[in-house]
């Protein structure tokens, strides 16, 4: 283990002068040379040989060469980690610990020194990433990268965030919390590292620039920007409008496109969880039927009246070139990121005592979002492990001496869009909002590019917000002038009171009362404690609209599924979902509580979270649930085991379409075929490396998806309930019921004779993409899935093979182990597997707080 000393600096010491972002610096590099001498031979085989042999000696000694210098190049970059640091600032001396698995311990005499050293250390371990994402947050990409990043960086000054966080801050610096102190202890520790005119990570020196010093509005707005990554709801209101302007599809064609969330799919809230009390308070009754807990859950087939499933689909003429730079920068998906966690009451562990587990599925990247940190004030009781947040103080999922907690995305209906009813008067742009004419402002933004002239940005400001369509419709033509309101763009987030109220909670009173301040983007937070309770808080600001926007014939809200007209008032906002009636849980019955992005609570339910087509598909969530209830009793063992479970749900849902296809008369693959499909039918949908059957199982699937191209015109239609609803047989018939029929409609309505010709001709399809030179050769799933990890600057390089990271990865969209790819969204990703698990946490509450240090195996950064 590595101790570093961190210490006040004597008043005489001078500090260096704060580096300004245009300051370049100079790499020198020292030239080498390396001479290599080979002899030669009268025999010319021997000639040849030796060519050959010098050949290899003076590839293998460049590469040498380059390696050497390489490290001799790095290596003066990295930080001080042991002896002593002398810096200004602290009140007390603090020590830093890190051990070889990546944990960091920082041990503090008080909670603002505490966040002052956790600033200076991830401004060591990260500096690069952090500045990296403060570019990207306050839309100043441009000034380091040049005009590569431009597009970006009018992205983010047309949604404003970082306007909004200085806004913030100054309204904080004149109206302190020990929350906004800690953030300014936390830019103050990463601003004294600075101070020291440290080694700078190598991508400075490539970019040739020093990072100027941080304030508190440059790290607010990183949680604007994680709540943008998991708020999907414009993106998916944008998509119906595509859909309904540019192919000409009805309402109702759309609805059957995104069909509703199963009502035989789990819940995170169970009629069966609530008291008497919380089931008067939430106006919840038990009306949808009671679920069962199976491996082979079934679709219910419905008539679509609903909104979009969350996993929006990219536009006929593909992304704009602001959507493939911010996909690039921040490879944002067009579906929310998907997590995992569940807790268990003692009655249902091996040691009486919870267990709660955690897996954040975020966007890969090296290096990771998260850092493994240990905070602890001596002598005093604040003391928390767990995952901290690159940029961001505190501990964002963890445990303290006596809670632990966890986190998935709820993806809360956050978003809403508006078509603008635009008008001119006596010259002035303007629109119409609810029956008043409004004057459109404006916003002037200034941004500097690097080896180029400044751009000028005129951002057009409604009441809702920002006008959006510039960029987020740059591919309609014409294009309607949509304006976007969001939870995130309003004024006094106070989100970050949640963490730093979090890190030392008690007990279940306390915890709610954290969350009471969170604010975006809403997540599902678990919560387990020593004394043996366990619980669950949906917290978050949701809007209530406006009954005419209402398809679930609600009295105060309805769904935001597609973009309002702004003279009408349709979407509009009416105050937020009290705290008090957002959906909790304390001590259930069953003795778990489990999410994975899956529907919260039931429909009757006084208040929509989000509309019933775009919630995460049922399967994940019921694969937990299915494993929870199989044992009575479970371990820490068992918990992990779980984490990695790799069997999908999916092949359940699609195994009674693969018994009833219709093999292609004639087809060259017809015995290859037959032959899988016996062998797909055999199978228990174990997505693991070595399988070839999901190799084969998931390109099949992959050609289903294929159904409704020519009316959506794409390649694929991401939405797997829309596939099973189409394509799963309805009523048995023949003598012996294992002829499958479907109402073939879906099938029909795409140019098929009926969905078991279909779906035999895309299992010939999948056949064939096996085929080379007349042979059929399947690889393993390990072969094509695999993670890839870019590195933030060098992914698109030649240093990319030396920065970034790959390996086989098992899974799919819909294990506990999520294993999802980029297919639906860039052909040319293939397989690639670019978001999963960053972060597993299992903790046993039977453990003492210093006993879990001891696990390492207890908590492990996905890398």
């Amino acid at each position: 283990m590595r101790s570093l000393l961190i210490t006040e600096r004597e008043e005489d010491e001078q500090d260096n002068p704060p580096t300004n972002t245009n300051d370049l610096v100079p790499i020198p590099l020292e030239k080498r040379t390396m001479k290599l001498r080979c002899s030669g031979r009268s025999v010319w085989m021997r000639v040849l040989w030796w060519s050959a042999v010098s050949w290899m000696l003076l590839v293998n000694a460049l590469l040498l060469t380059s390696v050497i210098l390489f490290a001799s190049y790095t290596h003066g970059t990295l930080p001080q980690t042991t002896g002593t640091l002398r810096v200004k600032g602290l009140t007390d001396s603090v020590t830093v610990e890190r051990e070889a698995n990546g944990m960091i311990h920082i041990t503090a005499n008080s909670v603002m020194d505490a966040a002052f050293a956790q600033g200076l250390v991830m401004a060591q371990e990260r500096l690069w990433q952090i500045e990296f994402q403060r570019r990207i947050a306050t839309g100043t990409l441009s000034q380091v990268v040049g005009e590569d990043g431009l597009e970006t960086d009018k992205m983010f000054r047309t949604l404003g965030i970082f306007h909004v966080s200085k806004q913030d801050a100054a309204y904080y610096e004149a109206n302190p919390t020990e929350a906004f102190n800690t953030i300014k202890a936390f830019c103050n520790g990463i601003n004294s590292y600075l101070d020291t005119d440290p080694p700078l990570p190598l991508e400075f020196k490539v970019l040739g620039y020093k990072p100027h010093k941080f304030e508190p509005a440059e790290v607010m707005v990183w949680f604007k920007v994680m709540s943008l990554d998991l708020s999907t709801n414009m993106n998916q209101e944008l998509e119906r409008l595509r859909l309904t302007f540019t192919r000409k599809l009805t309402q109702q064609r759309v609805d059957t496109l995104w069909p509703p969330y199963p009502t035989t799919g789990p819940t995170v809230v169970q009629f069966s969880d609530l008291s008497n009390h919380t089931r008067a308070l939430l106006n919840v009754s038990r009306t949808t039927p009671v679920r069962k807990t199976r491996s082979n859950m079934s679709v219910t087939k419905q008539k679509s009246q609903s909104e979009s499933q969350q996993q929006s689909a990219s536009t006929a003429n593909g992304p704009s070139r602001s959507k493939r730079l911010l996909d690039r920068f921040l490879r944002v998906r067009h579906h929310p990121r998907a997590s995992n966690n569940w807790v268990l009451h003692g009655n249902r562990t091996t040691t009486g005592k919870p267990l709660l587990c955690n897996d954040p599925h975020l966007d890969f990247s090296a290096p990771s979002v998260w850092i493994l940190m240990h905070l602890k004030v001596r002598d005093g009781p604040e003391e928390v492990i767990g995952a901290a947040l690159a940029g961001s103080p505190g501990i964002i999922i963890g445990r303290n001496n006596r809670v632990a907690w966890g986190v998935t995305n709820v993806g809360t209906d956050v978003m809403d869009t508006y078509v603008l009813d635009e008008e001119k008067r006596n010259g002035v742009h303007g629109y119409w909002r609810n029956g008043t004419w409004e004057p459109m402002q404006s916003r002037t933004e200034l941004i500097k590019v690097k080896d180029g002239d400044d751009v000028i940005l005129n951002v057009n400001m409604t009441t809702y917000g920002p006008v959006i369509s510039d960029f987020f419709l740059a591919d309609l033509n014409p294009r309607p002038t949509v304006a976007l309101r969001w939870v995130s763009l309003e004024p006094r987030d106070i989100s970050m009171e949640t963490y730093s109220r979090l890190n030392r909670v008690q007990n279940f009173d306390e915890f709610r009362t954290a969350l009471s301040y969170y604010q975006a983007p809403a997540q599902n937070f678990i919560y387990a404690d020593v004394d043996g309770n366990i619980g669950y808080q949906c917290p978050g600001k949701t809007p209530i609209r406006t009954p005419e926007n209402n398809n679930d014939n609600k009295p105060t809200q309805g769904p935001g599924r597609m973009p309002s007209h702004s003279n009408s008032s349709e979407g509009e906002w009416n105050g937020y979902v009290p705290f008090e009636e957002l959906p909790y849980v304390y001590n259930p019955a069953r003795g778990y509580v489990s999410s994975a992005n899956n529907k919260v609570i039931e429909n009757t339910y006084k208040y929509t979270i989000l509309g019933d087509s775009d919630w995460e598909a049922p399967y994940r969530g019921q694969r937990i649930v299915d494993l929870i209830e199989a044992k009575k009793k479970h371990s820490m063992e068992d918990m992990k085991q779980l984490q990695g479970d790799v069997v999908t749900l999916a092949y359940s849902a699609l195994r009674p379409v693969l018994a009833g296809i219709v093999v292609p008369a004639g087809s060259k693959q017809r015995s290859g075929i037959i032959k899988w499909r016996d062998r797909l039918l055999k199978w228990n949908g174990d997505t693991a490396i070595d399988s070839q059957e999901a190799t084969v199982f998931k390109t099949w699937s992959l050609e289903l998806s294929r159904l409704p191209v020519k009316e959506v015109g794409q390649t694929f239609w991401d939405n797997l309930l829309y596939v099973v609803n189409s394509l799963t047989p309805s009523t048995p018939h023949g003598s012996n019921n294992t002829t499958p029929s479907t109402t073939d409609d879906e099938c029909v309505r795409a140019g098929f004779k009926d969905c078991p010709t279909f779906a035999g001709l895309a299992f010939e399809r999948a056949m064939q993409s096996f085929e080379k030179d007349g042979d059929v050769s399947i690889p393993t799933w390990g072969e094509l899935h695999k993670v890839k990890m870019p590195h933030l600057l060098f992914g698109q390089t030649p240093l990319g093979c030396v920065f970034e990271r790959s390996a086989a990865h098992g899974g799919d969209d819909f294990t506990v182990n999520i294993g999802g790819w980029s297919f639906f969204q860039d052909k040319d990703s293939g397989w690639d597997m670019t978001a999963g698990a960053t972060y597993r946490q299992v903790f046993s509450l039977s453990l003492s707080l210093s006993l879990s240090l001891s696990l390492s195996l207890s908590l492990s950064l996905s890398l």
